[in-house]
């Protein structure tokens, strides 16, 4: 029902990346665009 994507964290990315932003960036980092994840699946 949900997934986890994993990735290495850099120090730049863990201490020098605003809080509110780490996530975004993070995701970005991986090559992917946040705004095409989806927060839910199909029916369950």
């Amino acid at each position: 029902m949900g997934g986890w994507l994993t990735g290495k964290a850099s120090a730049e990315r863990l201490f020098e990346t605003p809080t509110e932003r780490v996530w975004d960036a993070a995701i970005r980092d991986l090559g992917f665009d946040p705004a095409f994840l989806v927060q839910a699946g199909g029916p369950q």
